[in-house]
């Protein structure tokens, strides 16, 4: 693999603007490169399961996708991460052994890695960048 590619990561996201964000987002922290497809909440189980060697990633993120209920089954791995902005009150009532769960109710994805990662960020975001995140969040 390619110096600019890290092997070990691997990101789900939705087949939206804030799903693209979340990408953009967790591509500035890791400054390389990772494995990442966009899905629908209705494919999403065959997709991941098509997902290879999953023990083989340190860490399989998930965001902006509303499929934590059904798909707890085959989600509930030590390695996978479990991001979304919506409905995370029923999330604390969910019993999983592995699954790291990292949402909060907030009006994006996007806005929600922005938030929790920003400090992270280095370089930071530049001016452009977060209006970026701004159109992406807002639409706008």
């Amino acid at each position: 693999m390619s110096d600019n590619f890290r092997d070990d990561v691997y990101l789900f996201t939705d087949t939206d603007l804030d799903g693209a964000g979340c990408y953009y987002i967790l591509r500035k922290i890791l400054k390389k490169d990772f494995g990442h497809q966009q899905t629908s909440e209705k494919h999403f189980k065959e997709v991941f399961k098509n997902l290879k060697n999953k023990d083989t990633y340190k860490k399989i993120y998930i965001c902006d996708l509303n499929v934590l209920e059904k798909n707890i089954d085959i989600i509930d791995l030590p390695n996978v991460v479990y991001i979304n902005h919506r409905s995370t009150q029923k999330y604390s009532e969910l019993k999983t052994k592995h699954l790291k769960i990292e949402s909060e109710d907030e009006t994006s994805c996007t806005l929600l890695l922005y938030r929790k990662l920003k400090d992270k960020i280095e370089p930071p975001f530049t001016t452009e960048q977060k209006k970026l995140i701004s159109y992406i969040v807002t639409g706008k």
